[in-house]
């Protein structure tokens, strides 16, 4: 799991500095930091994201 700090990404190129949000709670990661990562931003979105501390 990430320790660094979540930033607005609007301005992040790279996919896996991208925020995702869970599902189940109000927390978000990076998508690089999830089990997310091989799939780019796109794909993730669509898909139900549940966070560490939800499963």
């Amino acid at each position: 799991m990430c320790e660094s700090e979540i930033y607005s990404d609007g301005d992040a190129e790279d996919d896996s500095l991208k925020n995702i949000g869970c599902d189940f709670c109000l927390k978000w990661y990076h998508l690089g930091c999830t089990e997310f990562a091989n799939l780019n931003y796109k794909e993730a979105m669509i898909r139900e994201f549940m966070c560490y501390a939800c499963k």
